[in-house]
C-alpha cells in the first residue's frame, strides 16, 4: 500500500491518529469580468475571479478504544477551522476553510471514520527567484500569484521595484508581502515609508521586473492553479 503523503499545515496526517480513505478535489468554472461600451462589439475584460473548490477529505482514526478515535477525529476537526493548507496525493496544496465536518462513523472497536469539506483554492509549493537588476521573471500556473518581495539593500536610501518605492531606507532588509499583507523594515513595520496602493501579484507566465535602487530582490510566490 502506498504511503499517504497528506499534510496538514506541514503535518502528517498520521500525526492525527488518522490515514486519507477518499478526497475529491471538485470543479470549478472560470468567470470572466467584462463591461461593453457602447458602440463597441467586443467587450473589456477585466481581471477573472479567483474561483474556490470544494475540497473533501474522508478519514479513518484508528485508537486504542472509541473515545479515543472519536476525540481524534474532533481535534483534526478544531485544527482545519483555521486557515488550513492540505497537501493531497494529486500533488498540489489546497488553502482554504472548513466548511462542514461529517458526523463520526464508527466502524469498529477503536475505528471511526470522518469527512471534512473545505472551500479552497489549489496552488504549487513556493517558488523564488532572485534579482539585482531590471529582468524577466516567469510566474508558473495559470492564474495571478501574490508576491513577497524581499530586498536585500546594497546602499543607498530608496529603493524602487516595479513601481513600488521604499524611501528613508535605514536598514539592510525590506520586505514588501503581498501574501502576508504587510511591508516591514529589519522586521519592524514601515509601511509608512512606501507609496504602495496595492499589495504586488503577477500573472501567470513571464513578468518585466524594473528595478531601481542599490540591491538585490527574491521574488517569492505560490503558483496558483485554476
Amino acid at each position: 500500500m502506498a504511503q499517504d503523503t497528506t499534510r496538514v499545515n506541514g503535518v502528517a496526517l498520521a500525526t492525527y491518529g488518522a490515514s486519507l480513505l477518499s478526497y475529491n478535489t471538485g470543479a470549478v468554472a472560470l468567470k470572466n469580468n467584462y463591461f461593453k461600451p457602447n458602440k463597441r462589439l467586443i467587450p473589456a475584460i477585466f481581471a477573472p475571479d479567483m474561483p474556490l473548490r470544494s475540497v473533501s477529505i474522508k478519514c479513518e482514526f484508528f485508537a486504542e478504544r472509541d473515545a479515543l478515535a472519536e476525540s481524534a477525529s474532533t481535534n483534526l476537526g478544531f485544527t482545519l477551522t483555521a486557515e488550513t493548507d492540505l497537501y493531497l496525493p494529486d500533488g498540489f496544496y489546497y488553502r482554504g476553510v472548513l466548511t462542514n465536518a461529517g458526523k463520526p462513523t464508527r466502524v469498529a472497536e477503536g475505528i471511526f471514520q470522518r469527512e471534512y469539506t473545505l472551500a479552497a483554492y489549489r496552488h504549487g509549493a513556493k517558488e523564488s527567484a532572485t534579482l539585482s537588476a531590471s529582468g524577466t521573471v516567469n510566474i508558473k500556473g495559470n492564474m495571478d500569484a501574490a508576491v513577497k518581495y524581499t530586498i536585500a539593500i546594497g546602499g543607498g536610501t530608496s529603493f524602487t521595484i516595479n513601481g513600488i518605492t521604499v524611501s528613508g531606507i535605514t536598514g539592510s532588509t525590506v520586505v514588501i508581502d503581498g501574501i502576508a499583507g504587510k511591508i516591514t523594515e529589519d522586521g519592524v513595520n514601515c509601511f509608512d515609508k512606501t507609496d504602495i496602493t496595492e499589495f504586488p501579484t503577477l500573472k501567470a507566465g513571464n513578468n518585466t521586473m524594473t528595478i531601481s535602487g542599490n540591491g538585490s530582490v527574491t521574488i517569492e510566490y505560490y503558483p496558483i492553479y485554476f
